[in-house]
Parts: structure tokens; C-alpha cells; sequence
């Protein structure tokens, strides 16, 4: 999976209340994003979460950087206290933004208080979904 660094919200960042990502990203004037090629939406957990009951990510639009009314576009992931455990990943597609504003951000939501939890969530356009199963044969 090829990354871009202009394309984080967050890069090992902890999140223990609700508050925005460390980074937004500046769409300028090609904000259609989504249309056209899949895009997808990966968060990362770094380190499991403790305490509390969740911490849900959504991704958000505005037309300035403050996000002084910021407009909610999609729930990308609501990661349980009690089975998000350090190396968890979510891989949501990006929904087609109808009608964006000029930055895009991160956004999470605390649920309970939640003491420990980082995070890496980033977008990109092609996703690692290898899947490493056991093997079914014996060696002897």
C-alpha cells in the first residue's frame, strides 16, 4: 500500500477525548473527491485502548481551517474499549463527497473516559487486504 504523508489525519497520534485530528487536508479547487476512483479511509490502532467505551471517528468538511461549522460526512468507525487491540484496522471506502467544502478532517468522539489510545488514519487509494490464514497440513 503506497501512502502519502498530504494525506494523513493522523500519524501515531493519541486521542483520549473528543477533538479533531492532528492534520486536515486542503482539497483546493479538485473537491470531488471520491468520484470516479475508490478511495478508502484506514485507521490504524497503535496502541489499544483503555478505559472508557469507545472512540468513534468521523470525517468532516469546512470551508475554513478553524472548522467553526464543520459539516459531518461520513462515520468511518466507532473502536470498542473492550476489542481494539493494538494492530486493529479499519478499511472504509471513501463515500463520494456531493457537495464538500475546501477542507476535510478527522473528528473523534469520546464515549466514557477513555485513558490510552493512538491512532495512524490516513487516505489512499489502494488498500494491503492480504490475509494470512494457518496452513492445513502437517509437517512430520
Amino acid at each position: 500500500m503506497l501512502t502519502d504523508l498530504e494525506n494523513y489525519f493522523d500519524n501515531n497520534i493519541e486521542h483520549v477525548a473528543s477533538e479533531a485530528s492532528d492534520q486536515y487536508i486542503n482539497l483546493g479547487a479538485a473537491r470531488n473527491i471520491g468520484a470516479g476512483r475508490n478511495l478508502y479511509v484506514v485507521a490504524i490502532v497503535n496502541v489499544a485502548l483503555a478505559g472508557g467505551t469507545s472512540m468513534t471517528l468521523k470525517l468532516q468538511s469546512d470551508d475554513n481551517t478553524s472548522f467553526s461549522s464543520a459539516t459531518d460526512l461520513q462515520t468511518v468507525k466507532a473502536f470498542l474499549t473492550s476489542g481494539s487491540a493494538a494492530g486493529e484496522t479499519a478499511i472504509v471506502r471513501l463515500a463520494p463527497i456531493t457537495t464538500p467544502e475546501r477542507y476535510i478532517r478527522g473528528y473523534w468522539t469520546e464515549s466514557g473516559a477513555v485513558t490510552a489510545g493512538t491512532f495512524t488514519v490516513f487516505i489512499c487509494d489502494d488498500v494491503d487486504m492480504q490475509r494470512m490464514y494457518p496452513n492445513g497440513y502437517t509437517i512430520s
